[in-house]
């Protein structure tokens, strides 16, 4: 990319921090294609999901159900309890 010179219309993909977006919004050279949307974490939930993940691991673990069953079940039980949305699954 250092060996690369942008021209005027060029597209860049570009993954930054929120004061960095903040910057490029403010710099006239820039144009922001799509604003910055902040993930929606519920962290009510982070005990329950790591309840979750902690009982994952120790079925695979201990062998009592092999780790893909265990994982969908996890995922399952994240979507039920609401620790994850249906459509963030993919």
């Amino acid at each position: 990319m250092d060996e690369r010179k942008l021209r005027p219309g060029d597209t860049l993909l570009v993954q930054a921090s929120a004061s960095t977006v903040k910057r490029f919004a403010n710099d006239r050279d820039f144009i922001l294609a799509q604003s910055l949307t902040l993930p929606d974490f519920r962290s009510e939930r982070i005990p329950v999901a790591l309840g979750i993940v902690a009982a994952v691991v120790g079925l695979a673990a201990f062998e009592m159900l092999p780790i893909l069953v265990s994982s969908l079940g996890g995922i399952v039980a994240m979507v039920a309890t609401g620790c994850v949305k249906p459509e963030e699954v993919y």
